[in-house]
């Protein structure tokens, strides 16, 4: 299991990666990159697509990092806790918590 949640954790952060590039697109390329991706989408959902697409990634990111160190993972608040816990000693760790706030239920 940790093999696959080690290949899920590089898909995740590849997507962030992706969206890294994406934000320094023009609107008009940014667009174009989402249609091509399967959104069906004007300009003015961008941001909120964009801030989706990144807080879900970010906590599977999360949900991924934990499976790896043997930590089960099924509620989503648990899983933020679990990882403060777990990777206390990281710099910037709270982005976890930010992530869950943004996140709608």
């Amino acid at each position: 299991m940790k093999e696959r949640e080690r290949n899920l954790w590089k898909s995740h952060n590849e997507q962030i990666v992706k969206l890294e590039t994406m934000v320094g697109l023009d609107s008009a390329r940014m667009l174009s990159e989402f249609r091509r991706a399967g959104y069906d989408l004007d300009e003015e959902a961008l941001p909120n697509v964009l801030g989706y697409e990144a807080i879900e990634a970010m906590l599977y990111l999360i949900r991924s990092a934990l499976l790896m160190k043997g930590v089960y993972v099924n509620y989503l608040n648990q899983s933020i806790e679990d990882f403060a816990k777990t990777y206390a000693d990281l710099p910037g760790v709270d982005v976890a918590e930010d992530s869950y706030r943004l996140w709608p239920d």
